[in-house]
């Protein structure tokens, strides 16, 4: 039996370093591009914002030495408080 219930979001916290936390949004059994760093030292900011939204392959796309191409993570948002970020990726992995 189907549901009209969206799946439920999932943060996974991961430490990236000494002074930098990852926070990564999965919606039911499925990873979504959106992640959320958290910043506790002004040189690992997210241009100018402690805390900043990121999507995965929506950034500017690079050229590899063998001739291929990838998109880096682009920036999304910045932010004062976790919860605004977080609320934000969920809003855009549900497709807004």
């Amino acid at each position: 039996m189907s549901s009209n219930n969206p799946p439920r979001p999932l943060w996974v916290r991961t430490p990236i370093g000494e002074h930098t936390i990852r926070h990564t949004l999965w919606m039911g059994e499925r990873q979504t591009p959106f992640f959320v760093d958290e910043a506790k030292v002004r040189a690992h900011y997210s241009n100018g914002h402690r805390i900043g939204l990121w999507g995965s392959g929506m950034g500017e796309e690079v050229r590899r030495r063998d001739g291929g191409t990838y998109r880096i993570a682009g920036f999304l948002g910045g932010f004062d408080r976790i919860t605004l970020a977080k609320h934000r990726a969920e809003q855009r992995a549900m497709g807004d």
